[in-house]
């Protein structure tokens, strides 16, 4: 009588386990199982800018910005040349109290900004020195049609998910 007891409860073990194993089976099943699409689709997550740099007879520079990449971006220059260069700003640039020039409109591909041009003064030394410029430009992110980064202490501060 304890030989067949044991026999039933291994019968009833297996028979359980062959249930259980066919249902994480299936289950693994739903949560492994793939579609391969169709079709492309072209992202556009990258932004380039270069400074463009022309100079005159007088060895001054006329300096802008071109948006090279493939998504709007805001830029802002900081221009080097010492007391003998005087900086002039074109039209949408505004100097910070940081010595930043900010453009104040966003620049999308291929488009240039105005002119910033540092005029070389007559008492610069006579041997060669350089106005060195420095560009930052970041990806303008937009909230609907309003930009929202970056803000005007050009930190980048991404809203969050949701209509918060």
């Amino acid at each position: 009588m304890k030989v067949n007891k044991i026999i039933t409860l291994s019968a009833l073990f297996v028979l359980v386990s062959l249930f259980a194993f066919a249902g994480i089976r299936n289950s693994g099943a739903w949560f492994s199982d793939y579609v391969e699409l169709n079709g492309d689709a072209s992202l556009k997550l990258s932004h380039q800018t270069s400074v463009i740099e022309d100079i005159d007879e007088g060895s001054n520079k006329h300096i802008t910005i071109k948006n090279t990449g493939e998504t709007d971006v805001v830029v802002r220059v900081k221009v080097f040349g010492g007391s003998y260069v005087e900086i002039t700003s074109g039209e949408n640039w505004k100097l910070s109290d940081d010595d930043w020039y900010y453009y104040e409109k966003v620049l999308t591909p291929d488009e240039v900004s105005s002119e910033i041009y540092a005029n070389i003064t007559s008492s610069a030394p006579d041997h060669d020195f350089d106005v060195v410029v420095i560009l930052e430009s970041e990806r303008a992110v937009y909230n609907g049609d309003q930009l929202i980064a970056p803000n005007t202490d050009w930190k980048i501060t991404y809203p969050k998910g949701g209509n918060e």
